[in-house]
């Protein structure tokens, strides 16, 4: 039976599995040229608990 709370714990379990694929691919977005005025590259993980959805954004 499926529950918002085994949902959850395999997104938590995906995570884990993937973090070191994710901070390769973060430092390697650091490593593009951006504009030159650009100083500081700034990442925020967002969770949308009605939907379950995750997004990381740049700022």
């Amino acid at each position: 039976m499926f529950t918002v709370e085994k949902h959850l714990e395999t997104i938590k379990s995906n995570l884990e599995q993937q973090s070191a694929v994710l901070v390769n691919n973060l430092r390697e977005v650091v490593g593009y040229t951006f504009a030159a005025d650009v100083e500081l590259l700034d990442f925020s993980a967002f969770i949308e608990p009605s939907n379950h959805e995750l997004s990381i954004m740049l700022f």
